[in-house]
């Protein structure tokens, strides 16, 4: 007699159940470090775009805008998901146009939104030709699509032009603004 070796079919299905029960704990986890490194990214990449504005107002000594990118100027108030623009304003008009320099452009996100909140309530962000900001401390804040609160993340601007992220200061999961409350979406 020759015997096989194998699985038999109690055994195969026992170990797919076993399978199916270690991946549905692993995916919903997977996906959450998924959204919180988007979150993460998203937030540098604000970050870096309002540094480099700044730079580039003290290097040209010039007034420098960055503004929710829309077609070849600047777009409505709360639709820096759109991508953003950089540029030395030297006509001083906040919109990009021939005589002024375009500096960079910050690439759009594949999902979530940002808002702009400040003093002055402008729908862009000026920078002087010292590196200040034009009266215009305040924050961005980026929401994911579903509103979940956990991937909120806010980038705080000064009026000397210095940005500073938020973070989970008490490990509920949620970050906190400047004054330790947790973070809201608009709605």
């Amino acid at each position: 007699m020759h015997r096989t070796n194998g699985f038999s079919l109690i055994e195969l299905l026992i170990s797919m159940l076993i399978v199916s029960v270690m991946m549905s704990f692993a995916i919903p986890s997977s996906q959450m470090f998924l959204a919180g490194r988007h979150s993460e990214q998203v937030l540098a990449t604000l970050r870096s775009t309002i540094n480099f504005a700044r730079q580039t107002a003290i290097a040209l000594n010039a007034p420098v805008i960055m503004c929710p990118k829309a077609n070849n100027g600047c777009g409505p108030r709360n639709t820096w998901h759109n991508g953003a623009i950089v540029f030395a304003d030297f006509d001083n008009d906040h919109q990009p146009g021939p005589n002024d320099f375009i500096a960079t452009h910050m690439q759009p996100i594949s999902h979530g939104r940002i808002y702009w909140r400040a003093f002055r309530n402008r729908s862009y962000l000026k920078f002087t030709g010292r590196g200040l900001t034009d009266w215009q401390n305040g924050h961005l804040i980026y929401c994911a699509d579903d509103g979940d609160l956990t991937q909120a993340r806010q980038v705080t601007l000064n009026y000397a032009g210095r940005t500073y992220s938020s973070s989970d200061t008490n490990g509920d999961g949620i970050h906190e603004d400047g004054a330790g409350r947790p973070l809201r979406c608009p709605s």
